[in-house]
């Protein structure tokens, strides 16, 4: 017995629909509606992207409307955790990336700067999707429009008729037939890509393991052939994920295992007993940049055992892992200061020397500690001109860094005692010249005294001079204050010239003597684990 939907179904729109129920006719439009939406739509954007996932929802509810049944997806029992999440049992569970995949036909892509290529048969079943998916969109298009001519018969006189279920159940089971196998291909050889990507953390775990076991079987591992084997392997490991991965900084390769042996016996030498309070002084910042290396190496590590449990969840795209970017800046900082510095005696012979003494004017110039906690825009306008104090009263010890800073200026830079160039000589004997003023006019004729004063002067400005110039004989205050001044003037010029010749090296330098003075802790490097 015909119901009334079939009698109205017939009567508008002919015998082609009288199969489907109302909730199936329903779903099908629907769908049409979508593909409307979804055609033109691009992918890229957020629009594009929402109109895309709508439209494969509705592929998915209109083909279960219609009862067309699924292609087996009894692979996805191989795959990984991370996409068994995506892709859970057997539910078609149509996603745009893997669409997009399809439709863009990529055949090669690149992770952490390697090419990988897909398969020919990747590449041939995605040909297969992409002619499935444009065949349902012309059967949604003759639904949408059954009055429409089609296009390979321009002559036809009888318009199209709307789809029947046979012919909706066709396509949809075609599709999805498509899709799945595709879905195989595609997911199976990114997840053997993804493996070889991640790959450079996979050595590195298993480095880190090795270095732990031996630690483990031997007190005094660091006399070992083996263990320095290891150990070098590890920090190659790290230097080749560093290259890849870390986004934040430079990325260098050329670190090497070097620097942190530096680091360790420059501890031990720092911690070893009955070392004078002078020395101790004197090392501090030694100390400070060896433990930086020390710990951000150890840091990394703790990263690779934690990271091991749960690989799966590592992006293969390296760089996006925030939690293994963050502990690889922290490495490439703290081991490009130690080669900078630990591997170059006199460099960390000029550092110490100037941490040592930045702390020494702190005592009479307590302004200078307050601009170190502060740590506001005129602490790095001091910097620069009490390094060139210290230059200028200890040029044999302070040379091999300024060289470093500003060659044009040194002669034989590549020796042990870089000479002065003709400018700069001219600036030095002018500062001895005030220097010897400062002294004279002292009963006690003490150098260290004339320095204090300049240094004073450096920090506190011209609006503290009475007593900056309070050591200073009033009958010679004037003449004294004069040729500070002349001196400063000139200073000053020299002070901006270090900060811009070479910006990156001077910026490095200051934030490592800022780093050595106000560190007395280690730094942080605790907190919750993050891939």
């Amino acid at each position: 017995m015909s119901t009334l939907y079939d009698t109205v179904t017939k009567r508008w729109f002919g015998p082609t629909n009288e199969s489907l129920t109302p909730e199936q006719h329903a779903s099908v439009t629907r769908l049409a509606a979508a593909s409307k939406c979804a055609v033109n739509a691009d992918m890229n954007t957020p629009g594009g992207a929402d109109s895309c996932v709508a439209y494969l929802g509705a592929v998915e509810a209109a083909a279960i409307a219609l009862q067309v049944p699924p292609a087996s997806r009894d692979y996805r029992r191989s795959f990984p955790l991370n996409y068994k999440s995506l892709f859970p049992g057997n539910a078609r569970s149509y996603r745009a990336d893997v669409l997009e995949a399809s439709l863009e036909h990529y055949n090669v892509i690149w992770v952490n700067g390697e090419k990988f290529e897909f398969s020919a048969e990747a590449t041939r079943q995605a040909e297969e999707l992409q002619v499935a998916w444009v065949e349902l969109g012309q059967v949604l298009e003759r639904w949408s429009h059954p009055s429409s001519k089609p296009k390979e018969h321009p002559t036809t006189e009888t318009p199209p008729a709307r789809p029947e279920r046979a012919e909706l159940t066709k396509v949809l089971q075609a599709l999805d037939a498509a899709w799945a196998s595709f879905e195989e291909r595609y997911i199976s050889e990114l997840v053997q890509i993804e493996a070889k990507a991640r790959s450079l953390i996979v050595q590195a775990i298993e480095h880190e393991r090795r270095l732990w076991e031996l630690e483990c079987q031997y007190e005094n591992c660091w006399d070992l052939p083996v263990y320095k084997q290891v150990l070098r392997q590890m920090v190659d490991a790290i230097t080749r994920l560093n290259s890849v991965a870390n986004v934040n900084r430079k990325g260098r390769d050329d670190l090497q295992v070097d620097v942190l042996i530096e680091a360790n016996e420059t501890l031990r030498k720092c911690n070893a007993a009955g070392a004078s309070q002078e020395n101790a002084d004197l090392m501090q910042a030694a100390k400070i940049l060896s433990t930086d290396v020390v710990e951000s190496f150890n840091a990394i590590r703790q990263y690779f055992r934690e990271i091991e449990s749960c690989l799966e969840r590592v992006d293969p795209h390296l760089g996006n892992n925030s939690g293994l970017v963050t502990r690889l800046v922290d490495w490439e900082e703290s081991w490009e200061v130690g080669t900078a510095y630990l591997q170059q005696q006199r460099a960390l012979r000029a550092l110490c020397d100037a941490v040592a003494e930045f702390r020494n004017i702190q005592v009479y110039a307590p302004k200078l500690a307050d601009m170190f906690e502060e740590c506001d825009v005129e602490l790095f306008l001091v910097v620069p001109r009490l390094i060139w104090m210290r230059f200028l009263a200890y040029p044999q010890v302070q040379s091999p860094l300024l060289a470093r800073l500003l060659p044009h200026h040194f002669m034989d830079i590549a020796g042990a005692n870089p000479s002065l160039g003709a400018e700069l000589q001219t600036f030095f004997e002018k500062y001895l010249t005030v220097e010897r003023s400062i002294r004279d006019s002292r009963e006690d004729q003490d150098v260290v005294a004339a320095r204090a004063v300049l240094a004073m002067r450096t920090v506190n400005g011209s609006d503290d001079n009475d007593e900056t110039l309070s050591s200073v004989p009033h009958g010679c205050r004037a003449n004294i204050q004069a040729q500070i001044e002349s001196l400063m003037i000139e200073l000053e010029g020299w002070s901006m010239e270090l900060q811009r010749h070479c910006p990156e090296d001077w910026n490095q330098y200051s934030a490592v003597l800022v780093h050595c003075l106000t560190s007395e802790d280690n730094k942080e490097r605790q907190g919750p684990f993050g891939v």
